[in-house]
């Protein structure tokens, strides 16, 4: 993912509180609706993966993900995510299952955290899944047709999501670039200001910003590291403000 795709680190934490939401709504929903008829249900599978999906909503919502790299959230969310709504969609009847539409909700939030192409390879990964019942159960032509129009909708509503995020992340990083420049221009001020105050060190804010930037990049900083190595630097003096001239 690049740089600029990478969602702002405040959201990180939102983003697994809906994925226990998400856990508790899918568990809710499989299992309540279950008891509606068809007697030919595993209700003991059925209240066993609903549990673990509770279980994924606690571990979703208390766990410090802040100690994750946020690129690992596929592997220890979503997949697991998947892997209980094959087996619910098993042990609610496989080609006669009712909850094959819940599968859009990790397309739709691959892709409104990632973007689109994580939101299409997970609509492809529940395509996969959700075909499952097809090659356990044997071939159903209703099932198949349902499965297609599945995949469809997946995609559609994952580009959806995925429009929304890239313009609000383009919005997010205008409004970041703009505080940048106003920051950068009130330090440029302020070390304008220190070069004044003192002629005998004219400049040398600037020239110290030049060098620890410079040794910032041998020590391998980038990004707000370096930029905040930089104002420090442009500011190393800003004590000299309140010192009389005299004694400069």
């Amino acid at each position: 993912m690049a740089e600029n795709e990478r969602i702002p680190v405040d959201f990180h934490p939102a983003m697994f509180r809906i994925a226990a939401i998400a856990f508790v709504t899918a568990a809710t929903v499989d299992v309540g609706s279950s008891f509606i008829g068809a007697p030919h249900f595993d209700f003991p599978g059925i209240f066993v993966v609903g549990i673990l999906s509770y279980v994924g909503a606690v571990v979703s919502w208390f766990f410090p993900w802040h100690r994750v790299p946020v690129e690992r959230f596929l592997v220890v969310i979503v997949m697991p995510g998947l892997a209980l709504l094959g087996f619910m969609l098993m042990y609610t009847g496989g080609v006669h299952s009712h909850i094959l539409p819940i599968f859009v909700a990790p397309a739709v939030f691959m892709a409104a955290a990632y973007g689109f192409r994580a939101g299409a390879a997970i609509a492809l990964f529940t395509a996969a899944t959700a075909s499952l019942p097809l090659f356990i159960n044997g071939w159903d032509s209703y099932y198949a047709r349902t499965l297609l129009v599945l995949a469809v909708a997946t995609m559609l509503c994952a580009y959806i999501p995925a429009r929304v995020r890239r313009a609000l992340l383009n919005e997010y990083e205008t409004r970041r670039r703009q505080q940048e420049e106003s920051y950068v221009a009130t330090i440029g001020a302020l070390a304008a200001t220190l070069d004044a105050k003192d002629r005998y060190t004219e400049a040398h804010s600037r020239e110290t910003a030049e060098l620890a930037v410079n040794v910032g990049r041998r020590l391998g900083l980038q990004g707000d590291d370096l930029r905040l190595l930089e104002y420090g630097a442009l500011l190393h003096d800003i004590g000299k403000i309140g010192i009389p001239g005299y004694i400069l």
